[in-house]
């Protein structure tokens, strides 16, 4: 069985849109497609993901993302920001989609906190 990762998205994208081959590239925030890279942008854990978010200064809000949890085959070519914990994967189930919620938004400070200290 392949392992569980996760990642955020905006609540309007379909999370099954990942699971189609053609909808697994990542490309990097500068939307340079000719940067775009096979797989989908996720983390290993949600503290790893948690970490990610409170370096990366995404703006994400409550409502308008949801987390992602999906397992999948490992990518062989590295994601942009592998050295802030990001990998990819080529998604084969969606394992659960939800709100992002209280808890994991304590993850978020308390990874910033930890950032900053």
């Amino acid at each position: 069985m392949s392992e569980t990762y996760f990642r955020i998205q905006t609540a309007d994208r379909d999370p099954a849109d990942l699971l189609d081959p053609e909808h697994q590239i990542s490309g990097h925030w500068s939307n340079i497609e000719s940067m775009d890279r096979p797989g989908v942008s996720v983390c290993a854990s949600r503290e790893d993901l948690a970490r990610y978010l409170a370096g990366a200064g995404i703006p994400f809000g409550v409502g308008e993302w949801v987390l992602v949890e999906l397992r999948g085959e490992r990518s062989d070519v590295a994601d942009y920001d592998a050295a802030f914990g990001a990998l990819l994967v080529h998604p084969t189930e969606i394992v659960a989609v939800a709100p992002l919620d209280d808890e994991f938004y304590d993850l978020v400070g308390a990874a910033y906190d930890a950032m900053v200290a």
